[in-house]
C-alpha cells in the first residue's frame, strides 16, 4: 500500500488530496485516464467513466437514469469516494440532526413522554 502511494503521487498528482480518495482509487483513475486532455470536454469525461445521466422521459415528465455504459471499473473508484464522503460528511461540532428534520422531532416527542 505504501509503495502504491509513492507511486500515484509521482507524476505530481493531487488526487489522493480529495477525501475519500486513497491510493487504490486514485491508481484506478489515473490508470484508466491517463491523459486528461485526450478528452475534448467534460462530458465526453463523464460519458467515459460512466457517470453522464440518461434522459429517460415520456411526455412532459422529465427523469434522468444511470448510465450502464462507460468504464465499469472507474465509475466504481468513483463510486467508492462518494460513499466515502457522504457517510463523513458531518463535521466536528456540527449537529448530526437539525431542530426541523424528522429524526429530532420524533426524538423530542419521546422525551416529553
Amino acid at each position: 500500500m505504501e509503495t502504491l502511494a509513492k507511486i500515484v503521487k509521482e507524476p505530481g498528482t493531487t488526487l489522493t488530496e480529495i477525501f475519500g480518495i486513497g491510493p487504490v482509487v486514485a491508481a484506478t483513475v489515473i490508470g484508466w485516464v491517463c491523459d486528461l486532455a485526450r478528452f475534448r470536454s467534460k462530458d465526453r469525461f463523464v460519458a467515459y467513466n460512466g457517470t453522464a445521466p440518461i434522459e429517460a422521459s415520456s411526455g412532459n415528465n422529465k427523469i434522468h437514469r444511470l448510465s450502464r455504459r462507460g468504464n465499469r471499473q472507474m465509475n466504481h473508484a468513483i463510486h467508492m469516494a462518494t460513499v466515502t464522503q457522504i457517510s463523513h460528511r458531518r463535521t466536528k461540532g456540527a449537529p448530526t440532526t437539525t431542530a426541523r428534520s424528522p429524526r429530532a422531532c420524533r426524538t423530542s416527542q419521546r422525551s416529553e413522554l
